[in-house]
C-alpha cells in the first residue's frame, strides 16, 4: 500500500424519500471502517433534518422553506467539506472539499437531483458551479440522478433530456465515470441507467453498481477517489480509563528547579514544563490510542432485520439468474415487502424499548432533547464570500472587530505593548499574591465541570482534579509570579474559537447567525476564578457593582431585573399615567468593548493595580485560533473580552456601570441585565416622555462611542405603556436621523410585555409553547407503553411547568382573577399531561385527573411560584412602589406578593445571601469520624449538641458540655426557634451557642460531638450561603483563636449519656421551653408554606365543584402520598386505576350514560344493583369474600380508609378485571 496515497470511498444512492431505504444507508455506513462520502438524492427529510443517519457524521444540504430537499451529502467528520451556499439549492448540494492533498488541495463535490418535470434540464446553479470550476481550474465531481437516458451511460436509447445533458458534458469537458452495463434503476416494469457520475480532473477508480438490495428502486453506486496525500493519523485518549494513582505518582516524581527570581521567560519555561509533565504523565496513565473511523450501527438493526435483508438479497439474485422473470420478481417483491415490514416493526420496537427503559431524569432529559432536535447547521461558504477562507475571515471580522491577522511568534524578549523583561519578582513572595493558596486552587478547579471542552493545551478539568500536592505547589508559584509581574504565558493567551449556530435563525449564510465560544486553557481559567474570588471579598465588597445591574451578581437574576422594571411601569399605568421604555441592543457587546473602558471600570471600583495591570496585559495580547474543517487562521485581538472567560462577565458589569451612572440622577431610570439595557421615563405627557427618551438615548450613544460600542437602531424597540384610550400619542421617535417606530409589545428577558401590561399575549404564547412540547412528547408515547408514568410526570413538572411559569413574579398575579376561559386553556395542559401518563376514557374529568395524579391546577401553581419569587427577591429590589396615587384599585406585583407573604407569616428574611468564603478556619471537622461515629476523645471538653422538632410543630436546640476528666457540667442550655426553623438550622444554632459559651472556660481543647453530618459538612465547606451557617463559622473561628477546636460526628441514640442529654434538652426547646430566638427562614419552609396555601385553595375548589361523584367517594381532598405511590405503577395499571376510580370505564352504569337505554346497567356479578365501580368495591355481594381479604371489611362506606395497593389488588381480581375489559354483557363473567 502506498503510504502517500489516501483512498476515500464514495457512494451514491437515491433513497426515494423512503425511511426504510435511509435505514439501509445507515446500516451500510455503520459497517464502514474508513473515511467516506455519501451522495444522497431524495433523502428522507424530517424537521429540516436528513433522518435515519447515524450520529457524529456530517450532513450537508441547502434547505428552503416549503421546498422539499432532494439532494444532500453525508461524510465522515474528518472530511473537510464546506457547503457552498452560492451554488446550492434544495436539488443541488455543492461542497468545497479541502483535501490537504499536494496535487488537488481543493475539490468541488456535489449531489444533484435533476427534476424530470423541469423543462430546463440543466439548472442555472449547476451551470454556474461547473463554469466557476472550469474558470478557476478546480477539480469537480458530480453525482447526479439525471432522470435522463443516453447510450453514453448505458441506456439503450437517448431521449431529449439525455441529448441536452450530453451537450452539457461535452461543452464543459467532463468525463463520465460510469462503468459496465448494470442498471442503476430497477422496477417491476423496466430497468435503466439514470444515475451518473461526472468528473473533471478527479481520479476515481473501481466504479460499480452494487448488486445488493437497498429498499429503493435505485441501486447503490460505489467508487473510490484517490488523493496524493498520506492518510490522516488521529489519536485520542479516554480519561475514564485513566489510572489516576499512576498519573499522580509520575507527575509528583518530576524534578523542578527552584527559582530565586521569576521573570517572563521563567514563567514561560515553567508553564510549558508543567504542561509537558502533565501530558507525559497522562500518556503513562492513559495512553492515547489511534482513532479508527467507526460509525454507530442503528439500534433497531437486530437479527430479524438482518435475516429479512439477507432473504431479500437472495430473492433478488435468484430473480437475476432465473429464466422465469415474472415469477421470481413476484417472490422478490414479497420478500422485500417482508423486509420493509420487519424493519418498520424493529424501529417501532426499538423506540418503544428506549422509552420504556428510561429510568432517570437525565434519561428523560435526553428523551426531550431527541424530540426537540433541530437541524444541524454548520459554517458553510457565507453570503458575499466565495471560498471557505473568505468565510472564516468574514466570521472573524464580524465577531472580532479590529483584530489583526497574526502568527504567534514565540519571541525571546517577550516585549508586548510596553511590558519588558526588566520587571521581575524575587522569591515569589510578594504579599499581594498571598491569596493564591493550594486550598483555593483545588476549590477553584472543582468549580469547572470535569468533562468541559479543553483549550488549546488539551488539558481538561478532570485531569486537574487529580493533580498531586507537588503539582499544585508548582501551579501556585506560577500563578503568584504571573500576578506579581503582570504577565500571562503565551499559551494561556491563546483561545481556540468554536462557532456554534444560534437557534431558530432564518438565514445561516450570514456571520451573525453564529456565536463564537472561546476555549482557553483551564490552567488560566483557574487563575481567573481565584482573582474573581479575591475581587469579590475586597474591592467589590466595598465598591459593589451598580444596583441596577442584575446580571452576574449574587442575589440577582432575570427575575429581579423584570421585577424592578415592571414595578416602575406599574406605578405609571395604575396611576393612569404613561411609561415610555426604550429597550436597547448593544451590537456585539462583549466582542467590542474597548480595553480602555474595561480598565476605567476596574479603576472606578478600586480593583488593585496589580490585577488591572495583569488583566490589561491579557486583553491587549491575546490571540484567537480558528480551525474550521481545514481552514486555519490566527488573529491578535485588540478589543473585547473572551466569550466564556471567567472574568469577562464581571469586567463587563464594571464597564456597563458607566452607562447606568449617567442616569443616577434625573427623570430617567436605567437598568440592565448583562448587555440588555433599558431606559424608562414616566409621566402624564407622552410627548414630553418622548423628548426625554430621545435625550437619554443620545447620551447612551455617546457613552457607547467612547467605549467602542454601538447601539443597533434596527433592534432597539420603544413601547408606550398605558391603559388610557387616548389616541393623541406619539408613534415614533428619531435618533440621529433614524426613525424608530413604537411597538405594541416587546420580549424582554423572555417575558412579553404588552403596552397595557395585562400579559395576555405572554400567557397565550406560553400556553402554545407548552402545548407544543407536550404534544411532541405525547406523539412519541403509546397508550400503554413509553416512559414510566413517574418519569412522564417528571417531564411535565420538571420541564414544561418551569418553562410555563418563568417570570411569574411579574405576571402570576393576573391569574387570581383571570377569566374562566383563560384558566380553562391553562389548566387543559394538566389534562394533556395526565393523558400522557395514563390511557383514560373520553370525557374523564380534568379535575378528577388532577386530584388522582396530584397535578395542582396550573393557575394555583403559578400563583404560588409568583409568591415565592416575590419573597425570594424582596431583599434585592429594596425600592418598590407603595401604591400612592393608585387610581385603579389594583396593586402592583410586589405589593401583591408582599401581602400574600404577610398573610402566610413569611415576614423574616430568607436564610441565604451572597456566598461567603472562609478559607482559613481555626477549627477542624474530623471527617474520619463519619465512618463509625464513635465519641473518641482523650482530653479537653466534651460538648454534645442537638436539634429537634416534635409534634408541637416547634423546633428546639440544646447542648451540654463537661470536662473529659470531671463529672461536673461546665455549660448547658436549650431554647426554641419557633415553628419555621428546620432541624438543620437548630443543629447549627446549637453549635454556635455552645461555641460562644465556651470561650472563657480554662480548658484548651474542645471536642464537639454532633449527630448531623449535614451540619458538619456545611461548616467544613469553604463557601456558605446560609446566614445561620456563616454566623456559626464565625463563632467557631473566634473560639479557635483561644483553643483547639475539633468537631466530630457521633451516632444518635446509641447510649451516649451526653448525647441523650443534648437530645432531651433539644426536645424541651421544641416544646417551647427555654430561650426563644427567631432565625432567618430557610427556603424549604417558604416552599412548604406557599405550597400548603395553594393546596388549601385547591381542596376548597374540589369540595365545591359539582359532579365527580365516584372520584369524591375515594378522594375528599388532594392526597400527595397516594399519588406518589400510584405514579410508581406501570401505565396499564395506572390507566385501569383511573378508569375505576373516576367511573369512566366499561362498567354498565357508564356505558348506559354513553350509549343510552339499550345498555342494561345491572351488575353482571350479583344481577341486583347498578354496575359501577363503587358498587363493586363497596357492597357487591359476589365480591364480599374478596373484599374482606383485601379491605378487612365486608362493606365499605364513602371516603373509606384505603391504600393504593388495596385498590390495585382489587381491580386485579379476575372478576373485576374482566368487567373492566368487557363492554358487552357476558353471562359467563
Amino acid at each position: 500500500m502506498n503510504n502517500n496515497a489516501q483512498v476515500v470511498k464514495c457512494y451514491s444512492i437515491n433513497s426515494g424519500k423512503r425511511h426504510d431505504a435511509m435505514a439501509d444507508v445507515a446500516k451500510h455506513i455503520s459497517g464502514l471502517k474508513s473515511e467516506f462520502i455519501y451522495f444522497l438524492q431524495e433523502p428522507s427529510i424530517k424537521k429540516d433534518r436528513v433522518s435515519g443517519l447515524p450520529p457524529k457524521i456530517q450532513v450537508l444540504f441547502a434547505s428552503k422553506a416549503k421546498v422539499m430537499t432532494r439532494a444532500a451529502i453525508s461524510a465522515s467528520k474528518n472530511i473537510n467539506l464546506w457547503l457552498d451556499n452560492r451554488h446550492s439549492t434544495p436539488d443541488l448540494a455543492a461542497c468545497v472539499w479541502l483535501t490537504g492533498a499536494r496535487d488537488k488541495p481543493k475539490i468541488y463535490v456535489a449531489s444533484v437531483y435533476l427534476d424530470i418535470n423541469d423543462k430546463k434540464v440543466i439548472p442555472e446553479e449547476l451551470g454556474n458551479l461547473v463554469a466557476e470550476c472550469s474558470q478557476k481550474r478546480i477539480p469537480l465531481l458530480l453525482s447526479i440522478d439525471s432522470n435522463s437516458h443516453s447510450t453514453l451511460w448505458g441506456s439503450e436509447t437517448n431521449n431529449l433530456r439525455g441529448d441536452c445533458l450530453e451537450e452539457f458534458i461535452a461543452a464543459n469537458n467532463m468525463c463520465i465515470g460510469n462503468v459496465g452495463k448494470a442498471p442503476t434503476f430497477v422496477s417491476s416494469r423496466y430497468s435503466t441507467h439514470i444515475d451518473i457520475t461526472l468528473v473533471r480532473d478527479v481520479n476515481i477508480s473501481d466504479w460499480k453498481v452494487e448488486d445488493v438490495e437497498t429498499l429503493s428502486d435505485h441501486k447503490r453506486i460505489h467508487f473510490k477517489l484517490n488523493l496524493c496525500k498520506a492518510p490522516d493519523v488521529l489519536k485520542a485518549r479516554n480519561l475514564n480509563d485513566a489510572d489516576w494513582a499512576k498519573f499522580r505518582e509520575q507527575l509528583e516524581s518530576r524534578k523542578i528547579v527552584v527559582h530565586d527570581i521569576w521573570t517572563a521567560q521563567i514563567i514561560e519555561m515553567e508553564t510549558r514544563a508543567l504542561v509537558r509533565d502533565i501530558d507525559e504523565a497522562l500518556e503513562t496513565a492513559c495512553p492515547s490510542k489511534l482513532i479508527k473511523p467507526s460509525y454507530q450501527k442503528p439500534k433497531y438493526w437486530n437479527n430479524e432485520v438482518a435475516k429479512a435483508r439477507s432473504d431479500c438479497r437472495k430473492a433478488y439474485k435468484a430473480y437475476q439468474k432465473s429464466d422465469e422473470k415474472s415469477a421470481k420478481w413476484a417472490e422478490y417483491l414479497e420478500t422485500r415487502t417482508k423486509f420493509r415490514r420487519t424493519l418498520r416493526l424493529a424501529k417501532r420496537t426499538s423506540w418503544r424499548n428506549f422509552c420504556e427503559e428510561i429510568s432517570s431524569t437525565s434519561g428523560m432529559a435526553k428523551f426531550k432533547k431527541i424530540l426537540q432536535s433541530e437541524s444541524n447547521h454548520t459554517v458553510g461558504i457565507l453570503s458575499d464570500t466565495d471560498s471557505p477562507g473568505a468565510s472564516v475571515e468574514a466570521l472573524l471580522d464580524v465577531h472580532f472587530p479590529g483584530s489583526i491577522p497574526a502568527k504567534i511568534v514565540e519571541r525571546d524578549d517577550h516585549q508586548f505593548d510596553g511590558w519588558t523583561t526588566e520587571e521581575s519578582v524575587t522569591n515569589n513572595n510578594n504579599p499581594s499574591s498571598y491569596f493564591i493558596t493550594d486550598e483555593k486552587i483545588r476549590k477553584a478547579i472543582v468549580t469547572f465541570g470535569p468533562g468541559k471542552a479543553a483549550g488549546p493545551d488539551g488539558i481538561k478539568p478532570l485531569t486537574l482534579r487529580h493533580l498531586g500536592q507537588f503539582a499544585i505547589l508548582r501551579l501556585q508559584r506560577i500563578y503568584r509570579a504571573c500576578l506579581q509581574i503582570g504577565y500571562i504565558p503565551i499559551d494561556w493567551r491563546k483561545s481556540k474559537v468554536v462557532f456554534i449556530p444560534k437557534p431558530n435563525k432564518e438565514d445561516y449564510t450570514i456571520p451573525k447567525a453564529f456565536r463564537p465560544i472561546s476555549l482557553t486553557s483551564f490552567l488560566f481559567k483557574v487563575l481567573e476564578r481565584l482573582v474573581l474570588w479575591e475581587m469579590e471579598v475586597t474591592c467589590l465588597k466595598d465598591h459593589p457593582i451598580h444596583r441596577h445591574q442584575h446580571a452576574f451578581r449574587h442575589g440577582s437574576s432575570t427575575e429581579t431585573a423584570l421585577s424592578a422594571l415592571v414595578d416602575k411601569i406599574e406605578r405609571a399605568v395604575l396611576r393612569e399615567e404613561y411609561a415610555m421604555a426604550a429597550f436597547l441592543d448593544i451590537s456585539g457587546a462583549f466582542d467590542n468593548l474597548s480595553t480602555e473602558a474595561a480598565v476605567e471600570g476596574m479603576l472606578k471600583h478600586c480593583v488593585p493595580d496589580f490585577i488591572i495591570k495583569w488583566y490589561t496585559f491579557y486583553l491587549k495580547n491575546r490571540f484567537a485560533e480558528i480551525n474550521i474543517r481545514g481552514i486555519e487562521r490566527t488573529r491578535k485581538l485588540t478589543r473585547g473580552t473572551p466569550q466564556g472567560g471567567v472574568l469577562s462577565p464581571p469586567v463587563w458589569d464594571l464597564s456597563f456601570d458607566g452607562f447606568l451612572e449617567i442616569f443616577d440622577s434625573g427623570p430617567i431610570d436605567a437598568s440592565g441585565y448583562a448587555d440588555d439595557g433599558n431606559l424608562l421615563a414616566t409621566g402624564i405627557d407622552p410627548f414630553i416622555l418622548r423628548e426625554m427618551i430621545v435625550s437619554a438615548m443620545k447620551k447612551a450613544i455617546e457613552w457607547g462611542a467612547r467605549n467602542g460600542l454601538t447601539f443597533g437602531a434596527e433592534k432597539t424597540e420603544i413601547v408606550l405603556f398605558t391603559r388610557k384610550r387616548s389616541k393623541n400619542v406619539p408613534s415614533s421617535l428619531t435618533i440621529n436621523g433614524t426613525e424608530i417606530k413604537f411597538v405594541k409589545k416587546v420580549k424582554y428577558l423572555g417575558v412579553t410585555l404588552d403596552s397595557e401590561l395585562n400579559f395576555n399575549e405572554h400567557i397565550e404564547g406560553k400556553i402554545k409553547k407548552a402545548k407544543a412540547l407536550l404534544f411532541m412528547i405525547s406523539k412519541s408515547i403509546g397508550k400503554l407503553w413509553g416512559p414510566s408514568p413517574k418519569l412522564t410526570k417528571w417531564a411535565f413538572t420538571g420541564m414544561v411547568r418551569p418553562m410555563l411559569s418563568y417570570g411569574a413574579i411579574v405576571w402570576g398575579k393576573t391569574l387570581e382573577n383571570a377569566p374562566k376561559t383563560r384558566l380553562d386553556r391553562l389548566n387543559r395542559l394538566n389534562r394533556l399531561a395526565a393523558l400522557m401518563m395514563a390511557s383514560c376514557k373520553s370525557g374523564t374529568p380534568t379535575a378528577s385527573l388532577e386530584i388522582i395524579l396530584d397535578l395542582k391546577p396550573l393557575d394555583l401553581f403559578i400563583v404560588g411560584e409568583a409568591i415565592k419569587a416575590g419573597y425570594r427577591t424582596k431583599n434585592r429590589n429594596l425600592t418598590k412602589w407603595d401604591g400612592i396615587g393608585n387610581k385603579s384599585g389594583k396593586v402592583g406585583h410586589r405589593l401583591w406578593a408582599e401581602k400574600h407573604a404577610k398573610e402566610l407569616g413569611l415576614t423574616s428574611p430568607l436564610d441565604e445571601g451572597a456566598p461567603k468564603f472562609t478559607w482559613h478556619k481555626n477549627f477542624k471537622v474530623d471527617k474520619s469520624s463519619f465512618e463509625k461515629g464513635d465519641p473518641i476523645q482523650t482530653a479537653g471538653i466534651s460538648c454534645y449538641t442537638d436539634g429537634s422538632r416534635t409534634d408541637s410543630e416547634l423546633t428546639g436546640w440544646g447542648f451540654c458540655a463537661k470536662s473529659f476528666t470531671g463529672d461536673s457540667m461546665i455549660a448547658s442550655d436549650h431554647g426554641c426557634l419557633g415553628p419555621n426553623a428546620t432541624v438543620f438550622q437548630a443543629e447549627v444554632w446549637a453549635i454556635r451557642q455552645a461555641a460562644e459559651r465556651l470561650r472563657n472556660v480554662p480548658e484548651t481543647t474542645v471536642f464537639f460531638f454532633v449527630d448531623s453530618q449535614a451540619a458538619l459538612m456545611a461548616l467544613d465547606a469553604s463557601e456558605a450561603e446560609s446566614e445561620t451557617v456563616q454566623r456559626c463559622i464565625e463563632a467557631l473561628n473566634e473560639l479557635g483563636l483561644r483553643k483547639t477546636v475539633i468537631l466530630r460526628w457521633v451516632k444518635a441514640h446509641v447510649g451516649h449519656d451526653l448525647n441523650e442529654m443534648a437530645d432531651e434538652l433539644a426536645k424541651k426547646g421544641s416544646k417551647g421551653d427555654g430561650l426563644h430566638s427567631i432565625l432567618p427562614l430557610p427556603k424549604t419552609v417558604v416552599k412548604t408554606t406557599v405550597s400548603s396555601y395553594t393546596s388549601k385553595i385547591w381542596e376548597q375548589r374540589w369540595r365545591g365543584i359539582e359532579g365527580h361523584r365516584q372520584t369524591k367517594s375515594w378522594y375528599s381532598r388532594p392526597d400527595k402520598g397516594k399519588s406518589e405511590v400510584l405514579i410508581n405503577h406501570d401505565r396499564r395499571t395506572l390507566s385501569t386505576f383511573i378508569q375505576f376510580i373516576t367511573g369512566f370505564n366499561l362498567l354498565g352504569y357508564h356505558q348506559r350514560n354513553v350509549k343510552g337505554p339499550a345498555v342494561d346497567p345491572t351488575c353482571r356479578l350479583c344481577l341486583e344493583e347498578i354496575e359501577d365501580a363503587w358498587h363493586l368495591v363497596a357492597d357487591c355481594p359476589a365480591l364480599m369474600t374478596r373484599r374482606r381479604v383485601i379491605f378487612s371489611q365486608e362493606f365499605l362506606q364513602p371516603d373509606p380508609p384505603w391504600t393504593v395497593s388495596q385498590v390495585v389488588r382489587f381491580i386485579s381480581l379476575n372478576q373485576v378485571n374482566r368487567l373492566l375489559s368487557l363492554a358487552e354483557v357476558d353471562q359467563n363473567c
